[in-house]
Order: C-alpha cells, then sequence, then structure tokens
C-alpha cells in the first residue's frame, strides 16, 4: 500500500472539485503521472517536467501543491529506530562532560537573589498557599498577591523583571527555563573546599501575566527534575558512580521528601547531616562564599529555601537533545552509524596545536567580506582540519569567520549546516551572506512546519543569479593583486629604503611615537615649522638638537636667552668662550656685584648716586676680557646698573 500515492490522489480529487463547483472541468493530471510521482518523488517544481503527461496547466496551477505534500510526505517518513548500545555508552559518556561542573555554576552554589533570575518566593507570605500548590495534584494555578506597601511594590516590579526576561530568553533560546526549586542543601565538599547551596528539586512551572495580575501555573507534561548538576559533582568529589535512573515523582508531599529525595542524594554520596524539611519556608539568606564556606565546615544540612527562578538544567541545548534521546532510546536513523568513538574512555591528552608561519594562498579563499590575517588562517587550516574550535571574546569577528567558512565550504561542493542556540547570533551570520543568503535556509521555528516548506521550495528551486557590476570574480582577482602588489612596494620601501642614511621604517616609529604627544603634527607639518625656521634640515642636526635639548629646562633656558639678546643688542659683542682664570674672575665681579645690590637697595638717593660713581670707578676695565673695547666694557656696566635700579 502506497501511502505517498494515497496523498496525491486524494489532492487530484479536491482539485478536481474545487473547479467542478467553479464550472470547469479539469483533468489535472494522468493516473499514471501519480504513480510517477509516487516513485520518483520531485523535490522541486522543475522536476516534475520530466513525468511524462505533465502538461504546461499543471506546472502552472498545481504544481506547488502536489510538491507540498511530497515533501510534507517526506518529512514525516523519517524513519527513528532504537539507539544502539554502542551509540547510548557514547552519548551518555558526552552528556555528563558537557556539564558545567565549577564554582560559578548557580546549579551548585547560589549565593543571593538576582532581580533578573531568581525570586524568592518566601517574601509573598504565603507559605500556605505555596504548600497546597506543591502538593495537591488538583490545584495546577497558583495566583500571586503582592502586600499593599512599598515593599509589595517591589516586589511587584521584580516579579515583572523575571517575567520579562524568561520571556525574551525563550524567544532567544526556544527553551522555557523556569522553575520552583525546593529545598535546597547547604555545606562545603573539603576536597577543594567546593561550597554547595544548591536546590534539591525543580519543579517546572510557567509565569503568566493578565494585566497587572500574576500567577504560576504547574506544567504537567514535565516532570519534576533532580539537580543533575549536584549529583556529578557528589560524584566526581566523592569518587563514586551517579546513579542515572533518578526516581519518577509523581505527587510531592513530606513523605516523598523525607523517603524518596533525601535517600536517593544520600545514596549517591551527598552525606546530609540534618534531613527535617516540614515546609516551613524561609528567607533566602544573602552569603558571600568565603564567608559561607569558613562557616559551614563541610557539614550538610537541608534548608528550606524557596525560589522561582531561570535555572539552565542542561549546559547547552545539545545536552539537552543528547538527553532526550536517551530517555526516548530513539533517535533518527540517519544517526546511525554516525555517533562512534573508539577511545571513548582513553585517558584525555592536551595537543599542543601551533599556527605555522607559510603564507597563505589567497587563491584558495573565497573573499565574502573582509576578513584580517586570523581569519584568513582559519578558512586555510580547514584543507588540513577535521575538527576546528575557534574561540574569542565578543566583537573579534566569529561571525565574520563563520560567514566566510560557509562560503569557501559552498564553493567546494559541500553542504553546511549551522546551528546556535541564540537567534541573534544566526541573525548576524544570515545578514554577512548578504545577496548569498537566498541560498541559504533559515529555521528559527521548527514547530512552523508551514513556512518550513515554503523556505525549502524557494531553496531547491531558486532565481538564477544574475551577473552585476561588482560580481566579477576575475576583475575583482586583478584588484586584489593590485593592492597586494602595493603593499608589497610600502613594505620594500619601509625596510629596504632609507633617508640620509635613516631607513625609513625608524622614521615611521618615531612618527608613530610623537603622535601621541600632538595627533595634529604630522610629518609633514613639522617639516615646515623647522624649515621655514632653520632652512633645509638635516635628521643629523634634527637629533643633535634633541641631544642638546633633552629637557625643557634646557629649552626654556634658550628661549629666555634668545628673548634676552634681542632686547639687549650688546649681549651678541660679548664673548662666549674664556679661560679658567677670567671664569675665576667673573665669579669675583659677580661676587662684588651682588654686594652692591644689596647696598644699593638699601640706601637714600644721595648715596645710591656715590654707590653707583665708585662701582664703575672700581670696576672699569675689569671685565675687557668679556667686552675686548673700553666703551663697550662701561656700556655694559651702565647696563648692568640700570637693570638693577
Amino acid at each position: 500500500k502506497n501511502k505517498l500515492l494515497e496523498e496525491l490522489d486524494q489532492l487530484r480529487d479536491a482539485i478536481r472539485l474545487e473547479e467542478q463547483q467553479k464550472g470547469h472541468r479539469a483533468i489535472v493530471c494522468s493516473d499514471q503521472a501519480l504513480i510517477d510521482m509516487a516513485e520518483t518523488r520531485p523535490l522541486k517544481i522543475s522536476d516534475f517536467l520530466a513525468i511524462s503527461g505533465i502538461g504546461k496547466v499543471f506546472m502552472t496551477k498545481y504544481s506547488s501543491r502536489f510538491l507540498q505534500v511530497i515533501l510534507h510526505h517526506q518529512q514525516a517518513s523519517v524513519k527513528e529506530v532504537d539507539v544502539s548500545k554502542n551509540a547510548y555508552k557514547i552519548l551518555d559518556h558526552y552528556k555528563d562532560r558537557l556539564t558545567n561542573i565549577s564554582r560559578r555554576n548557580p546549579n551548585l552554589y547560589q549565593g543571593r537573589i538576582v532581580r533578573r533570575s531568581t525570586f524568592d518566593m518566601s517574601s509573598l507570605g504565603m507559605d500556605m498557599e505555596l504548600i497546597k500548590f506543591l502538593t495537591s495534584k488538583r490545584q495546577s494555578k497558583l495566583p500571586l498577591a503582592f502586600p499593599s506597601s512599598y515593599e509589595g511594590e517591589q516586589l511587584e516590579r521584580h516579579i515583572t523583571v523575571l517575567y520579562r526576561e524568561t520571556n525574551k530568553e525563550e524567544k532567544e533560546t526556544g527553551s522555557y527555563d523556569l522553575y520552583l526549586a525546593y529545598p535546597y542543601v547547604e555545606g562545603v565538599f573539603k576536597r577543594d573546599q567546593f561550597a554547595i547551596k544548591a536546590p534539591l528539586l525543580y519543579f517546572p512551572v510557567k509565569l503568566v501575566r493578565n494585566k497587572r495580575d500574576f500567577s504560576i501555573h504547574k506544567v504537567h507534561d514535565r516532570d519534576i527534575l533532580f539537580n543533575r548538576d549536584l549529583l556529578l559533582a557528589i560524584s566526581k568529589f566523592e569518587q563514586n558512580d551517579v546513579d542515572s535512573k533518578a526516581p519518577y515523582i509523581n505527587e510531592f508531599n513530606s513523605n516523598v521528601l523525607r523517603d524518596v529525595v533525601i535517600p536517593f542524594y544520600e545514596k549517591n554520596g551527598l552525606e546530609i547531616k540534618e534531613t527535617k524539611a516540614n515546609f516551613e519556608f524561609e528567607p533566602f539568606q544573602k552569603e558571600l562564599k568565603d564567608q559561607f564556606v569558613k562557616r559551614r565546615k563541610g557539614i550538610f544540612h537541608i534548608k528550606e529555601y524557596i525560589t522561582l527562578g531561570r535555572y539552565k538544567l542542561y549546559s547547552s541545548m545539545i545536552q539537552k537533545d543528547m538527553t532526550l534521546i536517551l530517555e526516548a532510546n530513539k533517535y533518527n536513523d540517519l544517526l546511525e552509524g554516525l555517533i562512534e568513538e573508539s577511545n571513548l574512555y582513553s585517558e584525555e591528552k592536551n595537543t599542543a596545536f601551533r599556527l605555522d608561519a607559510k603564507p597563505i594562498n589567497e587563491r584558495h579563499i573565497s573573499y565574502i567580506n573582509d576578513v584580517n590575517y586570523a581569519q584568513e588562517k582559519v578558512i586555510d587550516l580547514l584543507h588540513d582540519e577535521e575538527k576546528l574550535v575557534i574561540w574569542g571574546p565578543p566583537g573579534t569577528g566569529k561571525s565574520q569567520t563563520i560567514t566566510s567558512l560557509i562560503a569557501a565550504s559552498v564553493l567546494q561542493g559541500k553542504n553546511v549546516l549551522v546551528v546556535s542556540e541564540k537567534k541573534v547570533a544566526l541573525d548576524v551570520i544570515y545578514s554577512r551572506l548578504k545577496g548569498a543568503s537566498k541560498y541559504a535556509m533559515f529555521i528559527d521555528d521548527p514547530d512552523n512546519k508551514q513556512d518550513f516548506y515554503h523556505k525549502l521550495q524557494a531553496f531547491i528551486n531558486p532565481t538564477p543569479p544574475s551577473r552585476t557590476i561588482n560580481n566579477d570574480v576575475y576583475q575583482l582577482e586583478e584588484d586584489i593583486e593590485k593592492i597586494l602588489g602595493d603593499m608589497d612596494r610600502a613594505l620594500d620601501l619601509m625596510y629596504q629604503e632609507s633617508i640620509q642614511y635613516i631607513p625609513i621604517h625608524q622614521l615611521y616609529r618615531r612618527y608613530l611615537k610623537d603622535k601621541d604627544v600632538n595627533p595634529d603634527l604630522t610629518p609633514k607639518d613639522v617639516h615646515l615649522i623647522f624649515k621655514s625656521v632653520f632652512g633645509t634640515l638635516k635628521f643629523k642636526d634634527l637629533r643633535q638638537l634633541e641631544e642638546t635639548f633633552d629637557t625643557n629646562g634646557h629649552l626654556r633656558d634658550v628661549f629666555l636667552y634668545e628673548k634676552m639678546r634681542r632686547a639687549y643688542p650688546i649681549l651678541d659683542k660679548l664673548e662666549t668662550k674664556i679661560t679658567r682664570s677670567n671664569r675665576l674672575e667673573l665669579e669675583t665681579f659677580t661676587e662684588a656685584f651682588n654686594t652692591f645690590k644689596e647696598q644699593y637697595n638699601q640706601s637714600w638717593f644721595f648715596k645710591k648716586r656715590r654707590l653707583r660713581k665708585a662701582f664703575l670707578e672700581s670696576n672699569k676695565k675689569r671685565i675687557l676680557y668679556l667686552t675686548n673695547k673700553w666703551f663697550t666694557d662701561t656700556q655694559y656696566l651702565k647696563l648692568l646698573l640700570k637693570d638693577s635700579a
């Protein structure tokens, strides 16, 4: 019995009925054409032309509807098989390896209530309602009531933020991870002083908003979950195996907590000293991890905190998919044979990976966008490496690299699958593909089958590409070669040429250094300034100037001297080279002049006249070694006396 043939026949009958109601008589296609369709299963509209008896009317009016039936049948007929024993071991092994057992995992230590991700349910004062909601199978809804006070208003704002963040995350990742967490266990593993402040159970719930009213609803198609991260942490520190078969909790109450939940954790190696839990909820205690470690001293206790929060029970969607496969013990038959690992339990070895320095052959790289050397190296590595991990902080060009990897792989005749937990990452890559995005199928909602078939139809029967002025590969290659030639010439000039025996790269390095002092001073500006003052300048002269004026003080002294020289031209007539004995004589004269100034400043008018006359007479011709002329000597002495007055 051919189910696809029956579906195609039913579609043909439906179309004939539609046409009959319009007053038309339609044959649509022959029985043999239907049989050929069921056997060949066309995957795009143009494939129908290969079937005998298909004409222009069918291609224009009906082909798309028949194609949808065939594609839907293809999807529905995907075969599921039981997971093989070997594949089960591999998936189970790697599922646990993906778990984040670190001090930063909030499923292992929750130090405080974070506004965007958690809410302390005990703060509402609804203990009786909470107990009934947790323990009664009949009660599926818990309306939240906030006190009519400032504190109540703050609590309402807090729950509003949590509601928005939870829905925002669902849109981005497709996963709704909201749970009631109760109860908690506190303690410290003595090994590594690893602090534990973690929930024992997670109750899947949904936070619903109706105008300003909030309520929590049970999610009945999901089970109450044990803290898998906590169990793996216990296994790590206590050196034992985890019991993979956690008890199924159909109905929760104090007896289940006492007789099932706590014993299960104890069986897995968690020694709890105080196991009392009577639904007496207590406010969540904020505590720094260092203080907590000092206080707890390695003893584990049950704490009756109850929180509502966004808890990531899976470190990634891959881990979640692995868990679903293991629980159902079935997977798509396409995975059969793909999941293999010959050295599953072998000891891991660190592989030292070093990039070689050989140049990249750019003819092997397809440039769909601008890439730097590191990104080119990644693309080039694909020719030699089967597995590659690219790591980098936000904004370092990972999406750009992935886009180039897609282009390079497609042009080698390969198909590429890009997966991400967050839709925004796929949006970035899809937009970077630009015009090539029409050859990609973007699936962000796996439940929207109609959208999938619409995209699939456009994907497998695309509009042929047309040449534009910017997609001439050979012209682009010539442009690239020209740019590379210019860069090679620039490097030759930089490292093989010199000006006045100074390599150009040293001058350029000096420019980059000086640019930090004053970015507006370009080399050309500096050259024009010096040329206007000193004329044609040589680099050796410039270096001598730098060595002479190595401090700001030396430069200020020169400016002060230049100012005095312009004010007193007589300074140009003084000798600058004097003997050692003349220098001693100048020091003696300077002392005498300083003594004269002190007496002069303390005297009356008439005495000042006598002091000036006496100083001129006694020091006449005393400094001829500076002036060489009697007239200049007298003129210089009078200038000193005038300046001191």
